[in-house]
């Protein structure tokens, strides 16, 4: 409920004041705008991520060209590990993907050390 009540007593009169609990209505609104937000967001995201890694590779390789460079190392999220491989095999481009351990994941062994 997003009002909040409060009664003032006086003798033997009692009245009740409502006054909406603005914390309420901030944390409704705000999961209401977040919720639209993602359900809007994710299906774009998604829908361009191959694009991205296009556009990613191809700065890549023109930045590569242009400096000179043989090696480089591209670090991103497991959304574009895939795409990004595929890109690179198309291409015929020799890469090699590594998994990196989550802060989480990093976290938790240590604690299964302590423990």
């Amino acid at each position: 409920m997003l009002l909040s009540y409060a009664f003032l007593i006086t003798g033997m009169r009692r009245t009740m004041i409502l006054y909406p609990d603005i914390g309420r209505i901030s944390t409704a609104l705000t999961t209401l705008f977040l919720s639209s937000a993602f359900l809007v967001a994710v299906p774009f995201i998604a829908a361009t991520t191959e694009e991205r890694n296009g556009f990613m590779l191809s700065e890549i390789q023109g930045k590569s060209k242009t400096e000179d460079y043989r090696n480089v190392v591209v670090v991103t999220g497991k959304a574009h590990v895939q795409g990004f491989s595929k890109l690179c095999d198309l291409q015929q481009i020799s890469h090699h993907c590594y998994r990196v351990p989550s802060l989480t994941e990093k976290i938790s062994s240590a604690v299964k050390k302590v423990i």
